[in-house]
């Protein structure tokens, strides 16, 4: 009898370490999980400057192809002359100035140098004067390098910022041109997911205000959490079928793409622990929106280790 309650009792002990339903969990059932739908590749398109809208040629839902124009804009007086401003490098003339008279001292140098090694060579002209004009000669040579350098510099920079305004703006611009009219284009194929209520005609907007967002729609994925346990039965790769309440009477073929290897934190020790799984699916036709409530069904590879 002392046996039996010593048993019962190391049960009734061990079973506080056991999540609720373990024991009755089959470990070659389908896992059925909640989850929702999600948009993976997502990109933000937002005004570089503040701006007056002139024409959105996009809306909600529309394909679209990198460097598409999404919306024109002008750009106000003000920040036209600061982007000129930004591109017309004052140092650039004057170190061009300065290296073509710097290339004439030098060319005057050399000839004297010439002359004094003839000189020399002939006991005609003391050994220190020659040396003296040699070292003026290396000192010309290396401030030519010094600014050679500098302007190389600052030609690269005026230059990437040439690039970065061709992008932001998505038109040519040059030091002495900055167009008015300017356009937002599409960073990455895909479709428009959502469209700011303030982006219209004749509207004006301020700098970096959003614009809308481009999202990669086919494929799209699923995202749920799933218990410790389960979560050990799957692997990447491993088939699904998703269901939405959306859509009833309708499944898509899903697969494991990825698995978290850490959970999201939890405030306590006896919590349950959920992993993230991610999946992917087709979605050609477009009917899968991000938010979208789904229902998931595993099919898992490999028994609970």
């Amino acid at each position: 009898m002392k046996r039996a309650s010593l048993t019962i009792g190391l049960i009734l002990a061990g079973s506080a370490l056991i999540p609720a339903g373990a024991a009755a969990r089959d470990p070659n059932a389908d896992i059925v999980v909640q989850g929702k739908v999600y948009c993976p590749v997502k990109r933000p398109v937002l005004f570089p400057f503040g701006a007056v809208i002139a024409d959105v040629r996009v809306k909600p839902g529309q394909a679209i192809k990198a460097g598409d124009v999404l919306v024109r804009y002008r750009l106000p007086p003000a920040v036209a002359l600061e982007l000129r401003r930004r591109l017309a490098d004052p140092d650039i003339p004057r170190l061009e100035s300065d290296l073509a008279e710097l290339e004439e001292k030098l060319a005057t140098a050399e000839a004297g140098q010439r002359e004094l090694e003839k000189l020399a060579a002939q006991a005609m002209a003391p050994a220190e004067e020659l040396n003296k004009a040699k070292r003026r000669i290396q000192g010309l040579v290396r401030q030519r390098e010094a600014w050679q350098k500098a302007l190389a510099q600052k030609r690269k920079l005026i230059a990437d910022d040439v690039a970065l305004l061709k992008e932001q703006l998505g038109e040519e611009v040059a030091p002495d041109r900055v167009p008015e009219e300017v356009s937002l284009t599409a960073p990455i194929g895909g479709h428009v997911l959502t469209l700011s209520p303030d982006v219209r005609p004749r509207a004006e907007v301020g700098k970096n205000a959003p614009a809308l967002q481009i999202g990669a729609m086919d494929p799209i994925c699923v995202r749920a959490l799933v218990h410790e346990i389960e979560a050990m039965r799957l692997s990447p790769g491993d088939k699904a079928e998703v269901r939405l309440e959306s859509l009833p009477g309708r499944s898509f073929k899903a697969e494991v793409a990825a698995i978290a290897w850490a959970p999201p934190p939890a405030d306590r020790m006896e919590t349950p622990t959920y992993y993230e799984v991610e999946l992917t699916l087709p979605n050609p036709d477009l009917l899968l929106r991000e938010g979208l409530k789904a229902e998931i069904v595993l099919h898992g590879s490999r028994e609970t280790r």
